[in-house]
């Protein structure tokens, strides 16, 4: 009898130790979109009805913790000619362990995107419509040296396949290396070493080079209250390839937290992959959002986005929604969107205006 118990009680502290925790979102949106293709000139609206159920998933064994993330985005079209109805997965896996100096994670994942979406737009030219599928694995790495040191490593692989236009395949490899020193309590400086190497494997691009770019960034990270932290880096980018060239790449981050307002500010020079070119270039981007809770039940979003893309094209995305907690699991959200982009195929714009019912259990 002993023995029986002595095991029950092994077995249920495993249990207790090793356990899988799942979380579902379910959202339903319909929308209207006056211009699905980014055409320039005069354009053909749409009405899409998209559900996209996620399903999240956690478990934990000792020091030791996976998680999965899983959405499938199922949209149907009112002009298949125009917006095509599609079926786009999206999966990302993530192992990661903590010791008491080093934490490593390794992950992956694969997912389909929309040319329209604001992920796969700076890479395609306008009017066109089709599917990105990216395939990803990358590990990342952080050690304390002492109190005051980390040092943290991140090398990731990217195969991204086009299926229409006429954009080039291709292979992206990246690495960080980043050293940083806790200066106070409130601030840390750091220095980051980058290499990627873009590998066209197809399509149409105007040259099959490698492209590679290198380079280091001086930056420092300052929380100045409990409300208020930024974190500004500047330094110098070389690419080789297409075109070779050297200039200066850095970013601003700025974040404001009060009990009924959040906003953030992200503004970038960074090398990034341009598939229309086959090639890297230096590419500007901002990023404004401002979150305003109305009441206990309602809430605000306000967001802007802008981007100059290495080939001189340009883009910008303005979004405002309204969302409002119907239930303990249930919410409504209204949304506007405005959409520009501009290249050497002219200048296209669009609007679109969406519904969205969202079912959310943190805890199934």
């Amino acid at each position: 009898m002993a023995c029986i118990a002595a095991a029950s009680l092994l077995a249920s502290g495993a249990s207790a130790q090793s356990q899988w925790m799942y979380s579902l979102v379910a959202p339903v949106e319909v929308e209207h979109d006056s211009n699905p293709k980014m055409r320039p000139g005069a354009a053909e609206a749409v009405t899409r009805l998209r559900v996209s159920p996620q399903l999240r998933a956690l478990h934990r064994s000792g020091a030791d913790e996976i998680h999965i993330d899983a959405v499938t985005v199922v949209e149907r079209s009112s002009k298949e000619g125009l917006s095509g109805d599609r079926v786009d997965p999206r999966v990302r896996a993530d192992w990661r362990r903590a010791s008491a100096r080093t934490d490593y994670s390794v992950f992956g994942i694969f997912e389909q995107r929309s040319y329209r979406t604001l992920e796969a737009e700076e890479e395609v030219p306008l009017g066109v419509d089709g599917t990105r599928s990216l395939w990803a694995l990358g590990a990342v790495a952080t050690h304390s040296l002492n109190e005051r040191d980390t040092l943290a490593a991140e090398v990731r692989h990217d195969r991204v396949d086009f299926d229409a236009g006429a954009v080039s395949d291709y292979e992206l490899t990246a690495a960080n290396l980043q050293f940083s020193h806790l200066v106070s309590e409130r601030s840390s400086a750091y220095a980051t070493g980058t290499r990627q190497v873009y590998r066209p494997t197809g399509g149409t691009g105007p040259h099959t080079e490698d492209s590679v770019s290198s380079g280091l960034v001086l930056g420092w990270r300052q929380s100045v209250s409990q409300a208020l932290d930024w974190d500004a880096s500047l330094g110098v980018a070389n690419i080789s390839g297409l075109r070779d060239s050297s200039s200066l790449q850095g970013a601003l981050r700025v974040t404001w937290n009060m009990e009924r307002l959040q906003a953030s500010l992200d503004v970038s020079r960074r090398p990034s992959p341009i598939a229309e070119s086959a090639a890297l270039g230096l590419s500007d981007f901002v990023r404004l959002q401002l979150r305003r809770l109305v009441d206990a039940r309602s809430s605000l979003l306000v967001e802007a986005n802008a981007t100059r893309f290495a080939t001189g094209a340009r883009g910008a995305t303005y979004a405002i929604a309204f969302t409002h907690e119907l239930a303990q699991a249930w919410s409504l959200t209204a949304r506007v969107l405005h959409r520009q982009r501009e290249d050497a195929g002219g200048r296209a714009s669009a609007n679109v205006i969406g519904l969205l019912l969202t079912y959310n259990d943190p805890d199934l």
